[in-house]
């Protein structure tokens, strides 16, 4: 069994495939509150964030809430049952907390921005908290020095398609990818290829 032949058989049964990206590609539930998400190579950072935030930290707003998570390392996959969020794009949001966790502001420079985005951001420090667990995991912060770290070092991938929000609030949902991708077989283009695929702006 590989995470392909899972989403092909989700998708037979109805499940419709509401996102996907290099690693991973998140199916429609039979719960309408939560999202599958099947990932492909047990090589993906999101798995780093997993066991050293998100598992960690499920009292934090900032994190998703996971009901059900196993990996198949055997076979290089990974399942995660988990919270559907709403994706709104680009948005100051998104690269005030990459300012902050790559340390281009201080904290409390950070805080007073994230009262101009209460809504996103009810509790600023509560969100730095997060966003500190993931600066002192980050080993890559910048693509142009991908060349001097190892090939499966973490790199900070903080951009749009990272961030989600539950009923306004932000939560970030996959901070980091290798540093070098070059030998994933990246899902989003195996879905495009293979699947009919719906755009959605949730998952």
């Amino acid at each position: 069994m590989t995470a392909f032949n899972i989403i092909k058989s989700l998708t037979r049964r109805g499940n419709v495939v509401v996102g996907s990206g290099c690693y991973a590609a998140a199916i429609g539930s039979n719960d309408p509150n939560n999202i599958i998400k099947i990932g492909n190579s047990i090589t993906d950072p999101w798995l780093d964030y997993y066991h050293l935030v998100i598992k960690l930290n499920q009292g934090n707003p900032h994190v998703p809430k996971v009901k059900y998570f196993m990996c198949d390392a055997e076979h290089n996959y990974y399942i995660c049952i988990m919270e559907r969020l709403e994706n709104e794009g680009w948005n100051p949001v998104v690269e005030l907390c990459k300012d902050y966790t790559t340390r281009m502001i201080t904290r409390e420079e950070f805080v007073n921005i994230a009262k101009l985005h209460s809504e996103a951001i009810p509790c600023a420090n509560t969100l730095a908290n997060i966003l500190d667990k993931i600066h002192n995991h980050t080993e890559v912060f910048e693509r142009e020095y991908t060349n001097e770290f190892d090939v499966d070092s973490r790199l900070l991938d903080m951009h749009a398609g990272n961030f989600m929000y539950r009923d306004g609030v932000v939560v970030v949902t996959d901070p980091w990818c290798e540093n070098d991708m070059s030998d994933l077989v990246d899902v989003s283009d195996w879905v495009d290829r293979s699947l009919y695929k719906t755009t959605s702006t949730s998952w």
